[in-house]
């Protein structure tokens, strides 16, 4: 029976495709941590490494390797070294000192508040976290010595051999083959898909651990795509440079800019316009939503009425894979599912804000997950999506925002005003605009 026809089932694929009981990660770390004495339990150890990776986006914005992408990224270890090991001879071979590690502590979580305030509040104070941003993290001299020092330390041998075993060890270990399931939700009719955060070169690795590349081919949407519209460099370089500009049209430029640099923030993280600009890629994209996301391809609200979408989110993380879209869709258009098991199974019972909502779906194991998906749930259980899901957070583009960011000569602002006009059925004129 064809009874998922036309249901797009989209999967996280970390903890969620990849590892779903986490027992393949802990054993990964436990084995990989054991290769080198940081003068640490087993559980301390563990309990570092994984702080160490909560500090990835300051690492990033140093221009530092990211350890919540590349877990095994030598710039990670060599952090977790700095900040957490108690070896004194590994700390000598290293070059590590007390004084330089409490610097660099205080630098990376100085960095990491900055970085999750550019994402919270009002555009001002918005705007002033990411002033403060770029100064603590590309100019003086605390940067240039926390990228010094990691750099350097990454690249004594212990660190490098370190870090070259890590993808050994993470292949060695047994993983639940989801390849069963996603091809029972397609014979059923449905069109399985991924929607996760990442880069592409990473997470096509895990794919291909998986033996799904192919299965899934366009069908992967990721953060990183939808945040690198067309021209985005250009885009992002005009901007850094009007945070240096001054006067009255400079700071007007300024301010329109920053609502489409906050939009960008908005597309490469998981929020509810992130996976608005996923399904809008899925209805309008054909075979290539993959490219229909990067190319910011979006449905106008007739085509939505015409081709109403049935929709499935499938993910581990409450607050990540499964609150965004409730907050996108409703509670009553399409289902989430979430698979409440492996390292985030309590995270929803410890966030309180939750407390009055829940998922349609709750399932404990891949089991559980494998039954729904394969065998219970149905196309015309699945409330369709009939009007275009917003790909703008509320109130954030007024028309004459759009109208001058369809004027602007930097592509990625018309691009994006445009896409955000269509998906309201409207026409933006454009004006004259600097920015």
């Amino acid at each position: 029976m064809r009874d998922l026809e036309g249901v797009i089932v989209a999967f996280d694929l970390d903890n969620t495709l990849l590892d779903p009981s986490g027992v393949a990660y802990h054993a990964t770390v436990a084995k990989f941590l054991d290769r080198v004495d940081l003068g640490l339990t087993a559980d301390e150890a563990a309990t570092a490494y994984d702080a160490m990776r909560t500090l990835g986006p300051a690492l990033a914005l140093l221009g530092l390797g990211n350890p919540l992408h590349e877990r095994g990224h030598p710039h990670g270890l060599a952090t977790l070294c700095i900040l957490s090991a108690k070896n004194s001879k590994l700390k000598a071979e290293l070059g590590v000192d007390d004084e330089a590690a409490r610097e660099l502590r205080i630098l990376l979580i100085e960095l990491n508040s900055l970085d999750r305030a550019v994402r919270r509040g009002s555009m001002e104070v918005r705007l002033q976290a990411e002033i403060a941003l770029q100064a603590l993290s590309r100019t003086g001299d605390r940067a240039d010595r926390a990228r010094t020092l990691v750099r350097t330390v990454s690249e004594y041998p212990v660190i490098v051999d370190w870090a070259c075993s890590y993808a050994d060890i993470e292949s060695g270990q047994h993983v639940i083959d989801p390849r069963p399931l996603v091809q029972r939700v397609a014979e059923r009719g449905g069109t399985p898909v991924v929607i996760s955060d990442g880069l592409w070169d990473v997470q096509r690795k895990k794919l291909e651990r998986l033996g799904l590349v192919d299965f899934f081919g366009e069908r992967v949407l990721l953060t990183e795509t939808a945040a690198a519209v067309p021209e985005c460099e250009p885009f992002i370089s005009a901007f850094d440079r009007m945070l240096n500009a001054s006067g009255s049209n400079a700071e007007q430029a300024l301010a329109l800019a920053w609502r489409y640099r906050c939009l960008l923030y908005a597309w490469g993280a998981k929020s509810p316009a992130f996976f608005a600009r996923c399904l809008h890629a899925l209805h309008a994209g054909g075979d290539a939503p993959a490219e229909a996301l990067r190319s910011v391809v979006v449905s106008e609200p007739d085509a939505w009425v015409q081709r109403p979408l049935r929709f499935v989110m499938v993910g581990d993380r409450y607050d990540r894979d499964i609150a965004p879209v409730m907050d996108l869709l409703g509670d009553d258009v399409g289902v989430t599912v979430h698979l409440r098991a492996g390292k985030y199974a309590d995270l929803h019972e410890r966030r309180t804000e939750f407390e009055s909502r829940g998922p349609r779906r709750v399932v404990g194991d891949w089991e559980s997950l494998s039954r729904l998906l394969g065998e219970e749930l149905r196309a015309d259980q699945i409330r369709p999506i009939v009007v275009p899901p917003p790909i703008v957070p509320n109130k954030w583009m007024m028309p004459d925002l759009l109208e001058r960011g369809a004027a602007s000569h930097l592509t990625a602002m018309r691009t994006m005003a445009e896409a955000i006009a269509r998906t309201s059925g409207k026409c933006v004129e454009a004006r004259h605009c600097a920015g």
